[in-house]
C-alpha cells in the first residue's frame, strides 16, 4: 500500500457524496463563486509496529474536511454540512482505509465564509508487505453492518 492510498480513499468517499463542491490539495479551485464549499487534507501520522512477531505496521493519519457556509448567514447549513461529512467516514472501511469518529470543530469565521472543520482519524495495517482490511465493519451504502460473531446468551 502506497502512502498516496489515503488520500485516494478519502477523496473517493467525498467525491461520491456529491454534497458541495470539492477543493482538492493542489488543484486550483475558485471559492468565490461559492456560496459553500469543502476543502479536504489527508495528512499522513505516524507508522509504527503494532505487534511482536507478526511484522504488522500500522498507519495513522487524519482526513481534514473544511466545510465553508455564507457568511453572516447562520451555522445551521454549516454544520448539518459538517455532520453530513462525519457520518459519511464513520466506521468505514474503504480501500483498506479504517475510518474512526469524526470530531467536528468550530472555527468561525474565515475571509469570506463562515467554517467548521471535520477531522477523521484513520489506520491501515500492513503485515509483510500486504495490506489487512480491518475486520469489524463494512460499508454498505448508507448502511453500516457489523461482522462480529453473534453472541449468544444462555439463560
Amino acid at each position: 500500500m502506497s502512502y498516496d492510498a489515503p488520500r485516494k480513499s478519502a477523496e473517493v468517499i467525498l467525491r461520491n457524496w456529491g454534497g458541495i463542491p470539492i477543493a482538492y490539495d493542489n488543484v486550483e479551485f475558485d471559492s468565490t463563486e461559492q456560496v459553500e464549499w469543502c476543502r479536504i487534507t489527508v495528512a499522513p501520522g505516524d507508522s509504527f509496529e503494532a505487534a511482536v512477531g507478526n511484522h504488522c505496521t500500522r498507519h495513522i493519519g487524519l482526513v481534514v474536511v473544511q466545510v465553508f457556509g455564507k457568511q453572516w448567514s447562520g451555522s445551521s447549513t454549516t454544520r448539518e454540512r459538517a455532520d453530513e461529512i462525519a457520518a459519511l467516514f464513520r466506521g468505514v472501511v474503504e480501500g483498506g482505509i479504517f475510518y474512526r469518529a469524526a470530531a467536528l470543530e468550530r472555527v468561525g469565521h474565515d475571509q469570506d465564509f463562515y467554517q467548521m472543520n471535520v477531522t477523521v482519524p484513520y489506520q491501515h495495517d500492513v503485515y509483510a508487505g500486504q495490506q489487512v482490511v480491518p475486520d469489524p465493519v463494512v460499508h454498505l451504502g448508507e448502511q453500516v453492518t457489523y461482522l462480529a460473531e453473534e453472541v449468544h446468551h444462555v439463560h
